[in-house]
């Protein structure tokens, strides 16, 4: 895993790259993934100045990254269940970035929560639904 996880952090350090170094100081990135029936995920991005102030940046749409982010996912839910990965790295210390993945029920509980009851509990998490991973694995 320690691979998949080094070419993610190959992603993240490439598309910070893209933003203007000047604006920002350190940085939390959180993506979600709900067990949605087609690929998908959620997130935050949260940007800081040195001072702590919050900064106002846009990072998300690169078609690449959200590749490598889908594989990776799909991946490594083959081997034990993922859905949360969080990301805080330092501007000037982008190599020692801080990775965490871990699982949360919070997130399966509130996407079962906006389905009608019917559905609840009978969604097939789209990296187990093979249409959905054929080009990611």
């Amino acid at each position: 895993m320690k691979e998949k996880i080094d070419i993610i952090r190959k992603e993240i350090c490439r598309i910070l790259g893209d933003l203007d170094n000047s604006q920002w100081f350190s940085t939390e990135l959180i993506f979600d993934f709900p067990p949605y029936v087609s690929k998908g995920w959620t997130g935050s991005q949260s940007f800081y100045d040195e001072a702590g102030n919050k900064v106002r940046l846009g990072l998300f749409g690169d078609e690449k990254f959200n590749f490598n982010l889908y594989k990776f996912i799909t991946e490594v839910n083959q081997v034990r269940l993922y859905n949360r990965i969080i990301f805080s790295a330092k501007r000037d210390l982008q190599a020692a970035m801080v990775i965490n993945i871990i699982y949360s029920q919070e997130i399966v509980d509130n996407f079962n929560n906006n389905l009608p009851k019917s559905k609840r509990g009978k969604t097939i998490p789209w990296w187990k639904n093979p249409n959905e991973t054929k080009d990611l694995v």
